[in-house]
């Protein structure tokens, strides 16, 4: 299997377990999930998740005897580490905006426009939420 997707693989598994409630999962749901989602699966979930012990910590519960999911210690720590990251490149990417801002005419810059340069800019996926949590240097506007 490829390196990207594996890396794709490994977040969308990633993305399934942080979505639960509990942060942990079932590997027969995610094989039911795995199995629903695309009609010829090359690597069922659970070896896919044994090649990768410091993301995927899998475990047996204790009552139900059944085999669970969740993300490793190493794999939050990685996490909050991006997480850390982004949010200190915020202000830079703010700064990079109100320059994109200064040749307009209008002083207006559309989300559309943001979020196709986006990864030029250092933003994270929600631009908008993060470019309305700082208010101090311009107001995001959806616009329908």
């Amino acid at each position: 299997m490829d390196i990207n997707k594996k890396i794709i693989k490994v977040l969308k598994f990633q993305d399934l377990i942080l979505s639960q409630p509990n942060r942990y999962i079932s590997i027969s749901r995610v094989d039911t999930l795995e199995n629903a989602g695309s009609a010829s699966s090359s690597t069922r979930p659970g070896p896919f998740f044994l090649k990768f012990p410091r993301i995927f910590h899998i475990y047996e519960h204790p009552v139900q005897r059944i085999l669970y999911c969740r993300l490793s210690p190493d794999a939050h720590r990685q996490i909050a580490d991006e997480n850390a990251a982004l949010d200190t490149q915020i202000p830079d990417a703010i700064t990079r905006l109100r320059k994109l801002l200064m040749p307009s005419n209008s002083s207006r810059l559309r989300l559309e426009h943001i979020r196709v340069a986006r990864k030029d800019f250092g933003l994270q996926y929600s631009t908008y939420s993060s470019a309305s949590g700082n208010n101090q240097f311009s107001r995001a506007r959806e616009i329908h």
